[in-house]
């Protein structure tokens, strides 16, 4: 049996809530923020365009560590597939007919069907929506975060020499 109830917050995005208790998350691993560095070779170029857009923003925001490389790669691919699927449905409609000829010889709709990129929008956007949950990049996930002022934003290193000097 697997783990029950709702998957652990991250503790970034906890203390950016105020509701981060140091008694519940004391054995949170330490990780490195940081930016990772966008994987040149695996991401297309309007992969490469996602990840510069979204990156700058998840920094600012404080939950950006060196090992979301590759979480934040699937998501600019996964976002880019999404977009051209949209982009086609948009273009072409979400429903194609398929016609028959009729015993009088005219042609009719037969059958009105989805287009296959109807379910592939839908399947995408489930996995989009786990991912932008993960980072704090929904709507229902960002109304959670309180984003720190910018004299509150130092790095951990800072923090921990402030801690120390003013000990």
């Amino acid at each position: 049996m697997g783990a029950r109830g709702p998957k652990a917050t991250p503790a970034p995005i906890l203390k950016m809530r105020g509701t981060f208790r140091r008694d519940r998350h004391s054995d949170d691993v330490q990780i490195e923020l940081g930016t990772p560095d966008c994987p040149t070779d695996l991401l297309s170029s309007e992969s490469q365009g996602v990840w510069n857009q979204v990156v700058p923003m998840l920094e600012i925001m404080g939950v950006l560590a060196k090992i979301d490389g590759n979480a934040l790669a699937r998501y600019c691919e996964l976002w880019v597939r999404w977009w051209k699927a949209a982009h086609h449905i948009r273009e072409n409609g979400d429903t194609y007919c398929v016609y028959e000829v009729g015993p009088d010889g005219k042609e009719r709709v037969r059958r009105l069907y989805d287009r296959p990129e109807v379910a592939t929008v839908k399947a995408l956007a489930v996995e989009l929506r786990a991912i932008e949950g993960s980072f704090g990049m929904s709507p229902s996930a960002r109304s959670q975060i309180r984003l720190p002022e910018k004299t509150e934003r130092t790095s951990p290193e800072q923090k921990r020499k402030e801690r120390f000097f003013n000990a």
